[in-house]
């Protein structure tokens, strides 16, 4: 659901080979240089000095990912745009960006994509305070898993269904 990896931890060499990879990726190729963007982004999450460097990523990824069109590669970018700002003055944009994920996610005919956006937001909204908004998420996410399961048997609690 969060981050690809231990919390605090930072990769230097995927760093690094991400950066590599940036400089070599032709500007002909968007998708590619905004799933690299913003996957850099996430990995600078806990580099204190790097805030800067993480927000220009998440601001061109999704700018790329906007312009390319493609609602796959929209619903992953504004997802992982959320994860790379998981701060709470980024509050208000990431939930912007989730809203803007859900439709792709929708367009793109992904419910289990949906079903994670749907979590996503459903964080947001608790953080906020807004419990009975965090419910009625939760309640949609869980029925769109029994729907794809084909049965809610592993849902004991009835609160959620």
């Amino acid at each position: 659901m969060w981050v690809p990896h231990e919390a605090g931890v930072v990769l230097e060499d995927v760093i690094d080979d991400l950066r590599w990879s940036l400089l070599h990726t032709p500007d002909d190729d968007p998708a590619t240089r905004c799933r690299l963007q913003l996957t850099l982004a996430v990995e600078l999450y806990y580099v204190a000095d790097a805030s800067a460097e993480r927000r220009a990523l998440v601001d061109t990824g999704l700018a790329l990912a906007r312009k390319v069109g493609d609602p796959e590669l929209t619903w992953w970018a504004m997802r992982t745009a959320w994860m790379a700002c998981w701060a709470p003055p980024f509050l208000p944009e990431r939930m912007g960006w989730v809203t803007e994920g859900l439709a792709a996610a929708r367009e793109a005919g992904d419910p289990a994509a949906e079903a994670v956006l749907l979590t996503t937001l459903a964080v947001d909204e608790l953080a906020l305070g807004r419990v009975d908004r965090w419910e009625e998420l939760i309640r949609i996410k869980v029925r769109q898993g029994c729907a794809m399961r084909g049965s809610c048997s592993a849902i004991s609690n009835d609160r959620w269904r």
